[in-house]
């Protein structure tokens, strides 16, 4: 599956996508959230899982998943951060620190059952 990480630090960016990598992914990366929306767009069919940190610069995890779901309102999302940081509602949250079992957990937790509908959603 293709997966798109969206994630400003450089070090965690790098870490899970030779996660995913390792667990069989192909893997596409943004350094924030406008970047990852415009990857996003370019390719929203082939992309198959979001996987995005909440706080970033530019545009943060909220808003892109707002836009993302916008485009591809079925699209699953995974949201990383190392606070609770209200995850949206129709995604899996991921603590940061994560191990590779946790990651392979979420990422199965995300793609388990059906996505969230656009009526039940609601962004912070």
């Amino acid at each position: 599956m293709r997966i798109l990480v969206v994630e400003d630090d450089s070090a965690i960016r790098d870490v899970i996508a030779r996660l995913l990598t390792l667990l069989g992914h192909e893997v596409v990366t943004a350094s924030n959230g406008l970047e990852g929306v415009d990857l996003f767009c370019s390719d929203a069919d082939g992309i198959g899982l979001v996987v995005t940190d909440l706080r970033m610069p530019v545009m943060d995890g909220y808003e892109a998943v707002r836009q993302i779901w916008r485009v591809k309102p079925a699209m699953r999302i995974v949201c990383m951060s190392s606070l609770d940081a209200g995850c949206p509602a129709g995604a899996t949250f991921l603590a940061k620190p994560f191990t590779v079992a946790e990651v392979r957990d979420c990422i199965g937790r995300a793609l388990a059952g059906p996505p969230a509908s656009a009526a039940t959603r609601k962004t912070a």
